[in-house]
């Protein structure tokens, strides 16, 4: 990598590139001594801009933003270079305004070069790209959070273990006006069931088995010994 200048923004290219771990990077400045102070920072080398038309051919990326007037590599410099390297690509970026780089230099074919402009397209699309992605994250945001509102609306569906006045679950299911309450055998033994009509009168036919079950039992007939012993001749019934 070739940087350059020894500017602002070659000192923030040397940062971001160095974290990349290239091969090697050279610093060009025009000034030999201020170019040794930022190559030294990054273990990089120094050079002149006069050594550029004999190592240009060395580097595969260019960077380059310095406050000169006029062109520094034009378009038969890096002909010469990219014949120098067999026709092996060569990237530059030209942070420069006005220009490093001539502009014709983009016409050849192993050269990709990107200007200013070119990034600042490459900005507005990339920033494009993230508005549209924003508007589909609102999207999806409000489409879920409807959903979610929607469901706290919902009624809470079937019987619940207890009702909005606190009263038990419900002990039969009367699936019509019509039709006898059914009850589970659970249910039998712990409470009434809601009944059917019957005669316009409703009654429970587990409240009725309930009745018939702890209805005190009948005593039994006496037996024929005990009634001997106690009258002079034993009824009619038991003889």
């Amino acid at each position: 990598m070739l940087l350059i200048g020894a500017g602002d923004m070659i000192d923030l290219a040397a940062t971001h590139f160095a974290a990349k771990a290239p091969k090697s990077i050279t610093v060009a400045n025009r000034t030999l001594e201020r170019g040794a102070q930022l190559a030294a920072r990054f273990s990089a080398d120094a050079i002149t801009l006069t050594e550029l038309p004999e190592r240009l051919a060395q580097f595969d990326i260019i960077v380059t933003s310095t406050a000169s007037s006029l062109p520094i590599l034009g378009k038969g410099m890096l002909e010469r270079a990219i014949k120098a390297r067999r026709h092996a690509p060569m990237f530059i970026v030209d942070l420069a305004v006005p220009r490093d780089v001539e502009p014709e230099a983009a016409e050849l074919d192993d050269v990709f070069l990107y200007t200013v402009d070119d990034l600042s397209n490459i900005i507005k699309d990339n920033l494009q790209i993230r508005v549209e992605a924003v508007r589909e994250a609102e999207a999806m945001i409000a489409e879920q959070a409807a959903k979610l509102s929607a469901l706290a609306r919902r009624p809470h569906g079937g019987a619940d273990d207890r009702g909005a006045a606190g009263t038990s679950r419900s002990a039969c299911a009367l699936p019509s006006s019509s039709a006898p309450a059914v009850c589970s055998p659970a249910v039998r033994r712990r409470s009434r069931c809601s009944s059917s009509s019957r005669a316009g009168s409703p009654t429970s036919s587990c409240t009725r088995r309930r009745r018939r079950s702890t209805a005190p039992a009948r005593p039994s007939a006496p037996s024929c010994s005990r009634c001997c012993t106690t009258s002079t001749s034993c009824p009619t019934s038991l003889s």
